[in-house]
């Protein structure tokens, strides 16, 4: 709190001293690295400045010592002790004598003897509190009224850069108010009188220089001739003062702005000539064919070939609506232009402009022969809102992929996957989410397409719910009550019928008994009246016969469909029983093997009991039999295990305690420092391999087992000759090939796995049965792991090391894949010699490479065997070495920087290397120490991460590294790189000795 109230009373002190005097002092200060550097010039108030400066010792003393050079010739150079300059000062030099002392306490015994006496002194209070009648500046100052410094008065101009011959000049078309955010044009009268003769400025530049190179890395126009009809891409913000602008001594051109100059004051000129996209503006491109749903899902090409690549545009889509921004792309086969929206990492929606969201600002290329050519450029001044990109066949397919709640405790990877991409859920914003499922409705209700998706995608829905569920939304539907309605209706329908049907042919009988006595009475005569009579009964009984007929035929169509039900009953009952009786015979077969093997071996006769044991049939179902059993009886015992492991009560660690509990352990035996403890079990946690290089000597073995040990992995011992321990060393042979020697394979005589390393069996077999709680780490060592070549005995492990998802399958030559869990982790120790084979790109891909400082080994009479008990849980240490609480490297741009180096020289920084590296870095930066006086936590996570992960890559002749060593090495003196700095020292002296072939692992 002392020394705070100090710096503050200081800062007061500091604030007495002319602005501009200030402003010079500043702005001369040398910074270590240009980072900094910037980070500092981003600050825009004086008040932050200094108090920034004053926090830090070393700018403090540069920042005073600037400020006495400015009043030294005010002060009498014969004052040697504290009490003279204490008395000497008074209203006419207060400053100047207060800056001589404050001056002197830059020397550190000076500072701990009088600094905190001085600044609670009389004098400094009176100073800070205003108390002096009168404040005077000298008139020898260094700096003078006339000296006053510039004022910041920088203004931004919109305009375009073309390249005429070796001349880089900058039209202006607009001038950007950054404050107020307002764009306002420059009129043609005012470009000529500000920017005589055409209203261009020159960027002056020197060759071979910064500035050179800067502006050679634009993508800048190239002026043509009269006939040249291209647009202007080249659209670029540049900052600068008029007063900055100096004589060109050109007839046309008649100002320039020097960049050089800017460049050798210390400025970057990246914060001069800005990006347009910085400011929210964007070129506008117009889709050549009209823009549907499914236009998102891939390329859209675009009308305007002459726009260069790699820069973000805004697409036309709609009524005066923009779409964006996209990365605009070249096709190489043809070099047409096209944007691709990637609408699934989007969700299916988009961020859409309306045309009140947006001005319009035009650079127009006037032409003398043709018309005038425009650049559209979109000015985002409102808030985007959201536009719906699926299609109907896409919002469907996504309804298909079951989101099964289960998943969540058993895949949560998987159930974040389809949670996070599904268009329903996630960050979607709900106008769209509600839009998206009356789509669905209506798809799966009117329209006929889509046919075998929208089945599956029902399908999908009925699995997803439980039976009581979907019995109980079946029996509560209308649709579901209206049929039992009509059921109950057609049942009694059926009665009445059947009822009608009876008294119909009882009816019948009667008519056709009348029939036949009428047939037998044709010679009786028969008057008119009872013929009548009988003509009105035979239409009624031709009625009549023909309900019973249709009847007739229901009941026939009836009866097949019976006879048709019944044969199917038959045929589902003669297959049943073939079923039973394949059973049965199966049962007959058991039976004779074990009544085999528990009788034959007491016959008498010992030639049929051969006889019978060698027949092909019973002795191939005896192996099978034997080796069944005992496959069985090993996985009820790996199961055992496996439930102990969960069983197993071991207590949590915190964060902190886990971190200072393992330093401890592994500093019993080796002198390494915190940070080198650290990082080795980073590696080790984050990745599926990790390889320890190094000298002979240097211990690469033995602090494998302390890093083992140290966990807790050797306590577990034995069961029934299965291995127990989660640790298990394996000495690599030469002419290993497959994993066959690693593991074994499976004896298809003996019917058995032979293994070539039963602990790394036993190991897996119980990892196996712990798919759903695998809780302690569990390592396999591979000594001397380069004695053969490792991506052929380990590449089925190759493939899970590749594979990003949380469950991972290896086949081992079991009948099924085995599973791999998280906990499990490779370590590995190679020598580089003539002996051994050289690492493949694909494995140093995968791998991070620990090289082992040299250290001697620490006199113990503890043994690294079984000297902890305490076991740590993975969660444990993912919590410690895997999880971070920051999702961002501190010192992006500087790594960016170097994968950007390593590219350019063909040693390329993969996606996958990227996101590891920063993985790392975001856990290390937060659990590693500063080393006092050499580098940050946050360098030093970023150092480890570059010799362990880049470097590795670099094997080949130094010419073809030459510039790249020397890049890296000034990065490395800027940033406190050191180790990365004497790795490529060693290289070096490695390739003076070597004809001029360099490699790290040496």
């Amino acid at each position: 709190m002392k020394n705070e109230q100090h710096l503050n009373e200081l800062f007061k002190f500091i604030k007495l001293i002319p602005e501009n005097i200030l402003q010079e002092c500043i702005i001369s200060i040398n910074f270590s690295n240009r980072s900094e550097r910037r980070k500092y010039e981003r600050i825009k108030s004086l008040d932050n400045k200094i108090q920034i400066l004053l926090s830090t010792i070393c700018f403090r003393n540069e920042l005073i010592e600037k400020l006495y050079n400015v009043y030294k010739d005010d002060i009498v150079s014969d004052l040697i002790s504290y009490d003279e300059i204490l008395s000497s000062i008074n209203s006419t030099n207060y400053i100047s004598k207060i800056l001589y002392m404050l001056y002197r306490c830059c020397d550190d015994k000076f500072y701990n003897l009088y600094f905190s006496k001085f600044i609670q002194s009389e004098p400094f209070q009176k100073a800070i509190k205003d108390e002096w009648k009168s404040v005077q500046v000298s008139t020898t100052m260094a700096f003078d009224s006339d000296n006053t410094f510039k004022e910041n008065n920088m203004t931004y101009y919109l305009g375009h850069i073309e390249l005429r011959g070796t001349f880089y000049n900058f039209k202006p078309k607009y001038i950007y108010d950054a404050d107020n955010r307002i764009v306002s044009e420059i009129t043609d009268d005012d470009l000529e009188k500000d920017f005589p003769i055409f209203g261009s400025i020159n960027l002056a530049y020197k060759l071979y220089e910064t500035s050179q190179e800067f502006l050679q890395h634009l993508n800048v126009d190239k002026a043509e001739d009269s006939r040249d009809t291209k647009p202007y891409t080249s659209i670029y913000a540049i900052k600068f003062n008029k007063d900055e602008l100096v004589d060109t001594g050109n007839d046309k051109i008649l100002k320039k702005l020097d960049l050089q100059n800017l460049s050798d004051n210390k400025e970057d000129l990246s914060d001069r000539v800005i990006s347009i996209s910085n400011f929210n503006m964007f070129k506008i491109v117009t889709p050549k064919e009209d823009i549907t749903n499914e236009s998102f899902s891939g390329m859209i090409f675009i009308k305007e070939k002459d726009y260069l690549a790699n820069e973000d545009v805004l697409l036309e889509y709609g009524d005066k609506q923009l779409v964006g921004p996209f990365k605009l792309q070249e096709r190489a086969i043809d070099g047409e232009k096209y944007v691709r929206p990637d609408i699934a990492i989007r969700k299916y929606f988009l961020e859409c402009y309306g045309e009140d969201d947006y001005e319009i600002i035009q650079f127009e290329k006037r032409h003398y022969i043709q018309n005038s050519i425009y650049t559209d450029i979109a000015y985002i001044k409102g808030n985007s809102h959201y536009i719906d990109a699926i299609s109907d066949a896409i919002l469907l397919t996504k309804l298909t992929e079951s989101i099964d709640r289960n998943k969540l405790i058993e895949n949560p990877e998987e159930f974040d996957r389809l949670y996070s991409t599904s268009p329903f859920l996630r960050d979607i914003p709900d106008k769209i989410r509600n839009e998206r499922i009356e789509r669905v409705q209506s798809i799966l209700k009117n329209t006929s397409e889509y046919d075998d998706i929208k089945k599956k995608a029902l399908n999908t829905l009925i699995e997803s719910l439980d039976d009581n569920f979907l019995a109980n939304k079946i029996q509560d539907s209308i649709q579901y009550k209206n049929l039992q309605k009509e059921i109950a209706e057609l049942q009694n329908t059926s009665n009445e019928l059947y009822n009608k049907n009876k008294v119909l042919e009882n009816d019948n009988q009667i008519l056709k008994h009348k029939l036949e006595e009428n047939e037998q009475a044709d010679t009786v005569l028969i008057d008119g009246g009872k013929i009548d009579e009988l003509k009105a009964e035979n239409s009624e009984l031709k009625e009549r016969l023909s309900v019973v007929e249709n009847f007739d035929r229901l009941s026939d169509e009836f009866n097949k469909l019976k006879d048709e039900c019944d044969f199917q009953l038959k045929l589902y009952a003669s297959m049943e029983n073939k079923v039973d009786k394949k059973k049965d015979e199966l049962k007959d077969i058991e039976n004779k093997i074990q009544e085999f093997i528990s009788n034959a071996f007491k016959k008498a006769d010992t030639t049929e009991m051969l006889r019978t044991a060698f027949d092909p049939y019973i002795s191939n179902a005896m192996i099978e039999a034997a080796g069944s059993y005992r496959i069985d009886a090993e996985a009820d015992q790996y199961k055992t295990i496996a439930k102990e492991f969960r069983e197993f009560i071991c207590s949590k660690k915190e964060k902190n305690e886990l971190i200072d509990k393992l330093v401890n352990e592994v500093q019993k035996y080796r002198k390494y420092t915190k940070n080198e403890i650290l990082n080795m079990f980073i590696c080790f946690s984050q990745n599926f391999l990790t390889i320890f290089s190094g000298e002979p000597g240097t211990g690469k073995t033995s602090i494998c087992n302390i890093l083992a040990n140290s966990l807790g992995l050797n306590n577990f011992g034995e069961s029934n000759d299965i291995y127990k321990n989660r640790y298990v060393p394996v000495s690599v042979e030469r002419g290993w090939s497959s994993k066959r020697d690693l593991i074994g394979y499976f004896n298809p005589l003996t019917k058995k796995y032979d293994r070539s390393n039963v602990k790394i069996y036993d190991g897996l077999m119980i990892l196996n049965e712990e798919r759903e709680e695998s809780r302690f780490p569990y390592l396999i060592l591979l000594d001397e792991a380069n004695l053969s070549p490792i991506e052929y005995y380990w590449a089925d492990f190759m493939r899970a090391a590749d594979s990003s998802e949380s469950d991972v399958f290896i086949n081992i030559g079991l009948d099924k894949d085995i599973y791999i869990p998280k906990t499990l982790h490779f370590l590995a120790t190679i020598n580089n010699d003539q002996t051994t084979e050289r690492l493949s790109p694909r494995l140093i891909d995968r791998a991070w490479i620990v090289k082992l400082p040299k250290t001697s080994i620490m006199e113990t009479d503890i043994s690294i065997d079984n000297c902890v008990k305490d076991v740590v849980l993975w969660s444990d240490i993912e919590n410690a070495f895997v999880f971070s609480e920051t999702k961002e490297m501190s010192l992006k741009t500087l790594a960016e920087q170097i994968y950007k180096l390593f590219d350019e020289h063909h040693l390329t920084v993969s996606p996958r290397v990227q996101q590891s590296i920063k993985k790392y870095v975001c856990v290390a930066q937060e659990i590693m120490e500063d080393e006092i006086g050499i580098c940050s936590k946050k360098e030093k996570a970023l150092d480890f991460a570059i010799v362990q992960k880049l470097l590795p890559k670099i094997n080949g002749y130094y010419k073809d590294y030459e510039r790249l060593f020397k890049s890296l090495a000034q990065i490395c003196d800027e940033n406190h790189l050191k180790m990365t700095k004497e790795a490529l020292i060693d290289m070096e002296d490695f390739q003076r000795q070597n004809m001029g072939y360099c490699q790290y692992l040496v």
